[in-house]
């Protein structure tokens, strides 16, 4: 089975479960996020917790205890652990290229648009780079005391931001590099 499927089964029974001819009111949370019963927000019960315990029996040790669902705004189900705090690493990759995609969606920029007219310290070494390069991870980005694909150097200064030439010309070749992925979300 793949990894993905459980969280695509409980986000389709979910999703399936709401009534699409009840508008509700959304909110957004302030200091707290508001809690309220599945039904009141147009999800059936039933189909809800049928979801929840198919996820949980997919999950492993930690079960659903970090699991928390938001629909309209309001929580509808949150497990006791949802505070612990987790290292997401690559998942924030997603992230960055959605948040492109939505200033992309605003006009607010263009995947053409030149890294170097974001942040003027990459204009010598990456004056073609674009951001479609750094979303797609052929920006060719390399951070100085980074050697070559991603062994770091011994005076490494643990800076992604300390600018150094290309590994390659961009849009050239795919290096699922971290560092140009940090730069990404800086631009």
């Amino acid at each position: 089975m793949k990894p993905f499927f459980p969280a695509l089964l409980c986000f389709s029974a979910i999703t399936l479960s709401c009534e699409p001819d009840r508008p509700l009111e959304q909110v957004f949370p302030e200091n707290e996020w508001t809690a309220s019963s599945p039904g009141a927000q147009g999800v059936d019960d039933k189909l809800l917790s049928e979801a929840l315990s198919y996820l949980e029996s997919q999950c492993g040790p930690n079960g659903l205890s970090q699991a928390m669902i938001i629909k309209n705004g309001y929580v509808i189900f949150q497990g006791d652990s949802i505070h612990k705090t987790n290292n997401i690493y690559s998942s924030t990759k997603s992230f960055t290229s959605t948040i492109l995609g939505l200033l992309v969606e605003d006009g607010v920029l263009t995947t053409e648009t030149y890294a170097a007219s974001i942040d003027s310290a990459m204009v010598d070494h990456y004056p073609t780079a674009n951001l479609h390069h750094f979303a797609t991870m052929t920006s060719g980005y390399s951070a100085k005391g980074v050697s070559r694909w991603g062994e770091n150097s011994e005076d490494w200064a643990l800076d992604p931001f300390e600018i150094d030439t290309p590994l390659f010309a961009p849009g050239s070749a795919f290096a699922y590099w971290d560092e140009a992925q940090m730069m990404f979300g800086r631009l």
